[in-house]
């Protein structure tokens, strides 16, 4: 069965193995945010879920900053990658002779 979910990096200096951000995955606010634009702010409290939608990379290729469009259909821009995390959603597969055996 393939493996489900969004690729892993390891973390520097470490053998522990977290999830990468990358387009189209999901992904959970960690920290409070308040998104700033012209002439309101709006905050997205801890645990606000989305997908992401643009990767904004750095000189190096390091991603600096993330489009977000959440649940509820609202798009977020320019987040910073310091108040995301990368969710990994678990999918539970049943099959039939599963079933046919829990009878």
């Amino acid at each position: 069965m393939p493996d489900i979910g969004p690729d892993y990096i390891r973390k520097a200096k470490s053998t522990e193995k977290v999830p990468a951000l990358k387009s189209n995955g999901n992904v959970v606010f960690t920290k409070g945010f308040t998104g700033h634009t012209w002439f309101s702010k709006k905050k997205y409290p801890q645990g606000t879920t989305g997908i992401v939608t643009r990767l904004h990379t750095g000189l190096f290729g390091e991603i600096r900053r993330v489009d977000v469009r959440l649940d509820d259909g609202n798009f977020v821009r320019n987040v910073p990658r310091r108040f995301l995390q990368a969710l990994v959603l678990q999918a539970f597969v049943i099959c039939a002779s599963d079933q046919a055996h829990s009878k």
